[in-house]
């Protein structure tokens, strides 16, 4: 161990400019995490992130190479130095100089973002594993390489095999890879190279260890690509519920009969059809409605069918009233919106519960809402409400209202930054995404946070209904 701490001791020294950078790095990384809301937009915004994991990979890098495995000129044999206690002072340096930095950092953004890293320990250690193994790719690069010429040209050779793996074989055979392996082959890759350096360093045998890295080296980027896969994939709705608390609430056809359709002609688009309707047996504000198929019967059967118009495809109306949007005339027969059909619509609902609420004053500092995350209007005559939440994306089933519950409120859901990647080689550098939500005017704002508790199915048969009738514009 005396011998560990000794070199240790003589990395710190040697490699005293890149931990400096790593320090400096981090605090400014830090302090945009506290005092911006990243849009992703602003060149900050994708600099820092990519200088900081840079100087991350080029200070364990340089303090491999303080005693390179690679070459003939290995000097470290002849002191000689055990292989373990080698070993054992590199992992210190990544810790002490990389790993400890971030861990302070993460408590100060956690901390001045309204949450408490005392209760968010294992996500903390959690996130500390998964920076470790994010640093497999430099140790294991800075081990094949002798100098840091070779080091930067290893990385970048295989970020351009990442990429073109990506560009070669597409979404369809990443997306099955990355579905087959459930999403831990790039663990057991970063493990194996942490393990392949060990084996290194114990052994010496440094022939054997280069054939196995190139090995490893020619799946790694179709791995990484998968990686990429899973990053961007959309999150699974919940499972549809037929509990018996939810029986109760149903769809209904709600005409106007005074004012069929309340858009001017001259304003409506054509082909874009506006069915009126209302839920009943559960609060409208606390319903989203999603049509899955409209579809005209002819005799029974179908005659022909569409989706809805965008993804929120059913807007509610402070009245109570709704209307679900579809495009008939893409789909449709020449004149069949003029002619009286039977209409079948068929929709999911989201059914949602308000949880924990606030009152939200422009200027003050950030509120923390349990389960939901931390929120804050920022100051100004059109106040903006921002959010973050800590290790983690946004839940789907979490939504929020501005506004009276009692009454009609605003509803709004998350938008804005990239979320966190579930794999190991694509590490966030800050604790916290950051969100932009509804834009209010200045003064308090009561906000209530929303749970999905359920998603129900429901059908509604109109009949002999003119589509032409509820013609609607965009909304």
């Amino acid at each position: 161990m005396r011998q560990a701490i000794h070199i240790f001791r003589k990395d710190a020294r040697h490699c005293w400019p890149y931990i400096a950078a790593v320090m400096a790095l981090t605090a400014v990384n830090a302090w945009r995490s506290v005092h911006e809301a990243p849009t992703g937009t602003h060149i900050l915004d994708v600099l820092i992130p990519f200088l900081t994991v840079w100087t991350w990979w080029l200070a364990a890098g340089s303090a491999v190479h303080g005693e390179s495995l690679a070459g003939d000129r290995r000097f470290w044999i002849t002191r000689p130095y055990s292989g373990m206690s080698l070993l054992a002072a590199k992992l210190l340096f990544l810790v002490a100089f990389l790993a400890v930095p971030v861990l302070f950092s993460d408590c100060v953004v956690l901390a001045a973002s309204g949450f408490n890293p005392f209760l968010l320990i294992p996500g903390l250690l959690l996130r500390q594993c998964d920076f470790l193994a994010f640093l497999a790719l430099p140790f294991v690069m800075a081990a094949f390489t002798r100098v840091t010429r070779e080091f930067l040209v290893a990385l970048i050779l295989f970020w351009a095999a990442c990429y073109a793996a990506t560009f070669l074989l597409g979404p369809r055979v990443l997306g099955s890879l990355a579905e087959s392996t459930h999403g831990d082959a790039p663990w057991l890759l970063c493990a194996a190279g942490f393990l392949l350096v060990a084996w290194h360093y114990a052994s010496r045998r440094t022939g054997a260890f280069k054939a196995i890295t190139i090995t490893l080296g020619v799946l790694a980027p179709i791995v990484m690509a998968s990686s990429i896969m899973i990053a961007g994939g959309t999150i699974p709705s919940p499972t549809r519920s037929d509990d018996a608390r939810y029986r109760s609430i149903a769809i209904r056809f709600a005409p106007d009969p005074d004012h069929p359709n309340p858009v001017d002609a001259a304003s409506r688009t054509k082909g874009l059809i506006g069915i009126p309707v209302t839920f009943a047996g559960w609060p409208s504000h606390l319903l989203v409605g999603q049509l899955a198929q409209a579809s005209v019967l002819d005799r029974g059967r179908v005659a022909w069918s569409c989706t809805g118009y965008l993804d929120r495809s059913v807007t509610t109306g402070p009245d109570g009233r709704a209307l679900v949007l579809f495009v008939a005339d893409m789909l449709a027969p020449a004149g069949a919106t003029a002619a009286a059909v039977d209409l079948r619509l068929s929709l999911d609902l989201h059914i949602f519960e308000p949880q924990e609420g606030a009152t939200l004053v422009p200027g003050d500092g950030w509120t923390y809402l349990s389960g939901f995350g931390s929120i804050r209007l920022s100051e100004g005559p059109a106040s903006t409400l921002l959010f973050r939440t800590a290790l983690t994306t946004p839940r789907p089933e979490w939504r929020y209202s501005l506004g009276d519950p009692s009454l009609y409120p605003v509803d709004g859901e998350w938008s804005g930054a990239a979320a966190f990647a579930n794999s190991p080689m694509l590490f966030q550098t800050s604790p916290v995404n950051s969100y932009r939500g509804t834009a209010t005017t200045a003064g308090p704002v009561v906000f209530t946070a929303k749970r999905q508790v359920a998603v129900v199915h429901r059908e509604l048969l109109i009949r002999q209904i003119h589509l032409a009738d509820f013609e609607t514009r965009i909304p």
